[in-house]
């Protein structure tokens, strides 16, 4: 640290130092991608339906030619209705203190959403055909408790309404005498 006296710069001392500071270069990610949720279902369902894939003059031989067949017509039908688009992702670290342990972590955590979205669809899917037992999965995922009963202190629904139903009748009257 320098110190300058003063009426050198201006009437006041000038104070000046230099401070190591190690900041980490942003995390920089290209990515391709494509506007899949700007496409017209419809226009797509009929570019399908419209290509190769189901036409009846069109015979594939082996297998090989019909997953050449799906791909290259799927592939030339995402190209037209949603092309691919070049970005760049930007991330700056959480914090300067975190660390690789840290990065995988949270790394660690994005595997156990993913766990937990895969759980809850299968457990939710294989009981789509059973609509009791469907309901088993799905309130145990909204966190409903299987007591419906009300509590001891909660009035009844016709007390609540009629209670407000006076108070509005009451506001109305108020509001009468004052205009």
């Amino acid at each position: 640290m320098t110190v300058d006296p003063p009426c050198i710069i201006s009437d006041h001392s000038v104070i000046s130092w230099c401070f190591p500071l190690s900041i980490e270069p942003r995390i920089v990610i290209n990515r391709e991608v494509r506007a899949w949720s700007k496409v017209n279902q419809d226009s797509f369902r009929a570019a399908v339906l419209e290509s190769e894939l189901c036409s009846v003059d069109h015979h594939a031989v082996t297998a090989d030619d019909y997953f050449e067949l799906y791909d290259s017509v799927l592939t030339r039908l995402a190209d037209r209705f949603a092309p691919v688009k070049r970005v760049t992702i930007r991330r700056q670290r959480l914090a300067l203190w975190m660390d690789d342990a840290d990065e995988h972590e949270r790394h660690l955590h994005q595997i156990y959403r993913q766990k937990e979205r895969v759980y809850w669809s299968a457990r939710i899917c294989g009981q789509a055909k059973q609509p009791r037992q469907l309901w088993r999965p799905v309130n145990m995922l909204l966190d409903a408790s299987d007591n419906t009963t009300l509590p001891k202190n909660c009035l009844p629904a016709q007390k609540f309404a009629d209670f407000f139903r006076i108070k509005l009748q009451r506001c109305v009257k108020q509001r009468l005498v004052v205009m």
